[in-house]
Parts: C-alpha cells; structure tokens; sequence
C-alpha cells in the first residue's frame, strides 16, 4: 500500500475505535477493557510487522503513530480527571495546558520531524495527528454542543437530527412538504447514512437515549476521509512532501475543522464527495476513460444529494473538461460519450429531489428557508457579529443587540470568517483562563496564515506550468466558491449564511496553494528560509490548536 494511502485505513479504524470501545456517558471516557483491547491491537500490530518482515521506515512509522494514539488516549484522561476532580478551578487546568503543551512541541517535533528529513511518512504522521486531535474532540464533546441546525433526536422535531430520526424511525422520505420542520428541504443522503448507521449500532446492542452519540464517528470517518483525499490532491499538483507538511499541517489543525469531524449536519459529507469528485477529475484529465468520469459523475451527484450546493464545483471541472477536448481534439466522439454518461449519472444523481419537491410541494429548486428579521439568530446567536477588541484592547467579543443595535458589526465578513474558522459557534473561549489566554493567539495566527495562503496560492495558480489544468481546477474552484459565498451573504443577511462551513473546500485549497507556493524552488537558499519558517508556524498552529480543543473541552462537564 502506497504510504498515502494508508491514511484510509487507519479512518475506519479510529472511526470504529470511537465508536465501540468509549463511552459519551461516563466520566471516565476509557474503560479499562477497551484499553486492554487497544493495547492488544498494537502488540499485534507489532507482531504483524515482525512476521512479515516489514521495512525499518514503515516499523518506525508505526511506533510513532502509536505514541500519536497514546498521546491522545493520555489527553482525554487527563481532561476527564480535570472533569472528575477539579472542574471549574481555572489554575488547576491552566498549569496542565502548559504543561500538555511543553510535551505535545516535543511530541510533534520528534514525530514529524526526524533527522531533518521530511518524507511522505511525516506527511502520514501529521495526517494521523489530524485524525487524533479529532478523536479526542469527538470522545469529549456530546453530540448536542456546538451543532448548526442539529435539532433533536426525536419524533416531530426539525433540524438534521430530526431529518436523521425521521429515517431512522420511518425509514421512508418524509411523505409532507419538508418546509414543514427545519432542515427537511435538504437531499437526503446524510441523513439516510446516518439513519441506517444507527441502525447499525442497534444491532450491536447500541441504543437508548443516547443513540445519536454514535453520529460523531460516522462524521469522523468523514472528517479523515477528506483529509487523505486533500493529500492526494496535493500529490497530484506536485506539492513536495515540505509543502504538503505544512499545507496539511494547518489543515489538520484549523480548529472549525477539527469541530466538523463531530458535526452531525450534511456539511462534512458534502465536503468529501467535493474533495473525492477534485481529485476524480485530475484523476480523469491523466486517463480520459469511462470508469473516472463516471466516478466524477458520481461523486459530483453525490456531493449534490447530500446539499445541493456541492454542485458548485461543477463550473471548475466543466473547465477541465473542455480543456481535455481541446487539446485532444482527435478523439472528440469518445469524449462526447463520455459527457453523455457523466450528464446520465450527475445530473439525475443530484438533482431528483429538489426536482420532486418542486414537482409534488412547488418548493423552488434553489430554496433557502428565510429568516425574519426578529428572530434572534439574525443578528447575534451564533456570535459571528462580534467585536474582538474590548476597552484596553481586551480580546473579548461584544454581542450585537437583536434590536439591530450596532448591526453593522454582525456584517463584518472577513472577521466572521476568521472567527468562525478558529472558534466555531458560541463563545467558550471567554469562559476559562486557559481558552481566553489561548484564543487572541490562535485568532490571529489563524488570521495572518490565511491571508498569506491566499496570496500565496494566487501567486502559484498564475504561474506556467505542466499542470497548468491542475491549477485552472483549484483556481476557478476557489472563485466560484467565494463569489457564492458573499452573494449568498448579502442576498440572505442572516449570521448563519456567513459561517465558514459554506467555504471550507476554498479554505483548504488556499492552503494546499500555500504549499505549492513552497514547493517551487524550496531548494533556494532564499526559499528555504521562508520554508523553515513556515515549517515552525504550522508546528506552532497545530501546538496552539490542540491546547485550544483541550481547553474547550473543560467547559462541559455531565
């Protein structure tokens, strides 16, 4: 297995582990069977590895993702001790973070940087870190914090989670106008995954009140899928390992990242069949047959039939396509079919239920529910129109009055998207010492990377090279994505529609661009400077961003 590879083994895998060996409703998350259980697997890791005689790289690849998953299992008993015995008492966790600190720097350097090599193995083990830190967020945090239009679990109720339910217990798409309850407008694959999911787990024993807990694995799974995914695409731009380290560094760590690993609405899955469906298409550009563009068209259709709005892609491959006919003129037949099969698949894939609901509800086929302007989410509940700098430069936000008091603020989208990036929803991060000290410092380094990956990506995309179609994909990607974005913004002024979960394919390839950018000429004394310094911010971001989740995480106690 080709070591980028081997990240999709190990999402099932940690995936699964969540799912059946924690428990979301003990105060102790590890119970001492499942850490037997987990030790077990890694001696028979060990001795797998001895047995077959595996190389000395991949044997130390493996001792040093066990460290990772020791690291993590380490940090949610530390958190579920601080829980337990001290919560509450702010000095108590704000020594520990230090010191968590001090020992995740050692831990990420020895791990991803060794000998002063970074190699498609570093890139594996920053990936695996990403998976950990995801873990970690998704064992702590219950299923009902921190959503976006989650809803309840149960019988008549709306949001995703009562989308999911509906499924669940019915088993049959809702046979009323989806207008009706929250959410219920949307295609329906997320919640028919996640319905037939929990069915699953039901029948292994798995139930209860809490069954909806077991939705954050799924969405895990999804979480590390994307990940990979992302890697590969930066492969097949000929980002070199350096820049792929930090590109996926940061990527890994983007805390609202790290939240949609734990998210139960339809944004995570949307997200990875528009990631598969990007590198699907290169994958086609290099070899033009039938079989890729029918993976194109199916997870084009797919990324639609999970929300709508994953076919924003469409115009960027549409692109790429003409590109191939043109510079391969010869062969237009065989490409007109191949168009035909991808229109056959994509297209009524992706677009049979808003087509239905318009047919049987006359819902329009681009339907936003609309919100008035006194509803509280407006302006202020999400806490996205907030002010970052109090009185004595304070870093604090100042919620917006619903009476549109100051509503000028709540528009403020480039802060919004910033904010929503490092901090997701809600203000937790006012509510220890650890998390306000720490927030300013991620704020701004989350600020500051992100302007210089755009610049850096457009500077990268506007260069001439072999895989120049590459670039046109990720290029018209990211414009398209944005232009909708602040349309969307400005034609729907509610908080909600400036959430960075509308953009976060546009985000990760400004960052990916940020490694290519890195990758040219990096051998350049110059250059490798700059590349050495960046190297240590993402070290310093993935560091910052695990310490923030830490203390997010000592907020919630049951």
């Amino acid at each position: 297995m080709k070591r980028e590879n081997s990240i999709f083994l190990a999402a099932p895998i940690a995936a699964l582990i969540v799912n059946f060996l924690f428990l979301q409703d003990a105060d102790y998350r590890i119970p001492f069977l499942s850490l037997i259980l987990l030790l077990a697997f890694a001696f028979a890791t060990g001795v797998y590895t001895e047995v077959k005689k595996c190389s000395k790289d991949t044997k130390v690849m493996l001792v040093k993702s066990g460290g990772l998953v020791l690291a993590t299992l380490g940090m949610i008993q530390l958190m579920c001790i601080y829980r337990q015995d001290f919560f509450g008492n702010d000095r108590v966790l704000f020594k520990w973070v230090w010191i968590l600190g001090l020992i995740l720097s050692y831990i990420i350097f020895i791990f991803a940087y060794t000998n002063g090599e970074i190699t498609e193995s570093t890139v594996f083990l920053i990936l695996m870190a990403g998976i950990c830190i995801r873990v970690f967020y998704v064992v702590l945090m219950q299923v009902n914090l921190y959503q976006n239009d989650a809803g309840l679990f149960q019988v008549n109720s709306g949001g995703h989670l009562g989308y999911i339910y509906h499924f669940y217990s019915k088993g049959t798409l809702p046979d009323f106008n989806p207008r009706s309850y929250d959410q219920f407008y949307h295609p329906p694959l997320h919640h028919m995954i996640a319905a037939v999911w929990l069915k699953l787990n039901t029948v292994f024993g798995k139930g209860g009140e809490g069954l909806d807990e077991f939705l954050q694995s799924l969405t895990l799974f999804y979480s590390a899928c994307t990940l990979g995914f992302l890697n590969k695409i930066g492969i097949k731009l000929n980002i070199s390992c350096k820049g792929r380290a930090i590109a996926m560094g940061i990527i890994s760590f983007l805390p609202f990242g790290i939240m949609m690993g734990g998210a139960v609405n339809n944004d995570g899955l949307m997200l990875l069949f528009e990631v598969i469906a990007v590198y699907c298409t290169l994958q086609w550009f290099d070899e033009p047959s039938v079989k890729h563009i029918l993976l194109m068209a199916l997870t084009i259709g797919c990324a639609m039939m999970t929300k709508l709005s994953g076919g924003l892609i469409a115009p960027a491959v549409a692109v790429v396509m003409f590109i191939k006919v043109w510079k391969d003129k010869r062969h237009i037949k065989n490409y007109m079919m191949q168009f035909l099969c991808f229109a056959l698949v994509a297209f009524p894939l992706g677009l049979w239920y808003p087509i239905k609901n318009l047919i049987q509800y006359d819902i329009p086929i681009t339907y936003i529910r609309s919100l008035s302007d006194d509803v509280a989410q407006y302006i202020g509940s999400y806490g996205a129109g907030q002010r970052f700098f109090g009185t004595g430069g304070q870093f604090y936000p100042l919620y917006v009055g619903f009476d549109n008091t100051q509503a000028d603020v709540a528009y403020n989208i480039p802060i919004s998207i910033v904010k929503f990036l490092t901090f997701g929803d809600g203000n937790y991060y006012l509510q220890n010492s650890a998390a306000t000290r720490l927030g300013p410092w991620v704020f701004y380094l989350t600020m500051i990377l992100l302007v210089l990956a755009f610049v850096a990506m457009i500077i990268w995309l506007f260069r001439r090279e072999a895989e120049g179609h590459a670039r046109l994909l990720i290029l018209i990607s990211v414009l398209v994505l944005i232009a909708s974005y602040i349309k969307f913004c400005f034609d729907y002024p509610h908080v909600g529609t400036m959430h960075v979960r509308h953009i976060m394919l546009a985000i990760y390839f400004c960052f990916l661009g940020l490694g290519g950018f890195l990758s040219e000429g990096e051998a350049q004394s110059g250059k490798a400077l700059v590349v050495k310094g960046f190297l240590g911010a993402a070290l310093l971001y993935m560091v910052l961003s695990a310490l923030l989740m830490f203390a997010m995480q000592a907020q919630f106690y049951r």
